[in-house]
């Protein structure tokens, strides 16, 4: 794949059927609101869309935790969307294929059919 063809919305679904989706979740953030410049890098101003299944009481706690800590770094915002994890399964298509997904998710590896 050349990255001339590499979309957010591609490297997002591609990232899910290898069940990367949450591995590298602050990496995800930094990239979805940093310059594409040369130069350094720099946080953009904005919001930055996290489409969890983490439901449980541990799990939802650390990703909003980590959507603060990345909010707490300046500039951008971190906005964390839960759904049960079943709803989260069926509509995962429609988010990647929505007009304006989610700029990232989690997901576990080994549960795409």
């Amino acid at each position: 794949m050349t990255s001339a063809g590499l979309s957010r919305r591609r490297f997002l679904r591609n990232a899910s059927l290898a069940g990367l989706g949450a591995v590298g979740s602050g990496s995800f953030l930094a990239a979805c609101a940093t310059s594409a410049s040369s130069g350094p890098v720099k946080q953009a101003a904005g919001a930055v869309t996290v489409q969890s299944n983490l439901s449980s009481p541990e799990a939802k706690k650390a990703i909003e935790a980590l959507a603060k800590a990345f909010g707490d770094k300046g500039g951008a915002t971190a906005t964390v969307n839960t759904v049960a994890s079943e709803t989260f399964r069926t509509q995962l298509p429609s988010y990647l294929t929505a007009a304006t997904p989610p700029d990232t998710f989690t997901w576990y590896p080994g549960s795409l059919r």
